[in-house]
């Protein structure tokens, strides 16, 4: 169990393309210290207002060494599907920490020596699930956390299909019905 006294709640938001921008909003929402990682500068004032305390581009930062640098994580939460960028998670983590793993990223490789040597754990979850959901709908609308969609029209269905392929879809792409 990871407390709101813990040093840091770091949420692994690259991309923006993924449930960070969510992540982000509840970790700040449950009174965490939150810190949102992504693979470019662009999305730091993003973040920041989504409610994160720090921001770490790892085009040009070191994730692990700037969590160490902050006390080291409680617990990490990878949201983006890149095996490379999880696996480069565990070094951020404090004495006990913990790596939640919920994008589906394939085979990861951790070092067992920061595992062992700090009691670091992985855990991964399947999210879906009934009650999960029905949680975290009513989490959302009481602390106004929101999720965030790009539509497009039905017509339009190939359009919003080629974005998606191209990884060029911003959060989730929504088809709505032509009026």
């Amino acid at each position: 169990m990871v407390s709101v006294s813990d040093r840091i709640f770091q949420v692994n938001a690259a991309n923006a393309v993924n449930a960070g921008h969510l992540a982000v909003q509840y970790s700040r929402k449950m009174g965490y210290k939150t810190v949102a990682i992504s693979s470019s500068a662009d999305k730091k004032d993003f973040a920041t207002k989504l409610g994160a305390h720090h921001y770490i581009d790892t085009s040009s930062q070191d994730v692990a060494e700037e969590l160490q640098k902050m006390g080291g994580a409680s617990l990490i939460v990878a949201t983006a599907p890149n095996p490379k960028a999880i696996a480069g998670l565990v070094g951020g983590c404090g004495p006990l920490g913990k790596l939640l793993i919920l994008a589906a990223a394939g085979e990861v490789s951790v070092n067992s020596i920061a595992l062992i040597g700090k009691g670091i754990s992985v855990h991964g979850w399947p999210s879906g699930h009934a009650r999960d959901c029905e949680e975290a709908i009513e989490f959302a609308q009481t602390h106004d956390v929101r999720c965030m969609v790009e539509k497009f029209k039905f017509s339009d269905v190939k359009a919003a299909v080629d974005k998606m392929i191209n990884n060029e879809v911003r959060f989730r792409s929504v088809l709505v019905m032509d009026q």
